[in-house]
């Protein structure tokens, strides 16, 4: 029988955290920037919101 999943090692781990944490700061910033340019029609505000958010 072989192991179901193979270990990680401590650089994967850490890279999977940052791919994580890249991918639901862009998904905010562009929901919440989007929502916000859309809302106010003022595109290059909601543009300058989502990218604070990710950063």
């Amino acid at each position: 029988m072989s192991d179901p999943e193979p270990s990680l090692s401590d650089a994967s781990l850490k890279r999977q955290r940052q791919a994580i944490a890249w991918g639901s700061g862009l998904f905010l910033g562009i929901g919440i920037g989007g929502a916000i340019g859309f809302s106010l029609d003022d595109y290059p505000l909601g543009f300058a919101v989502g990218i604070a958010i990710v950063l």
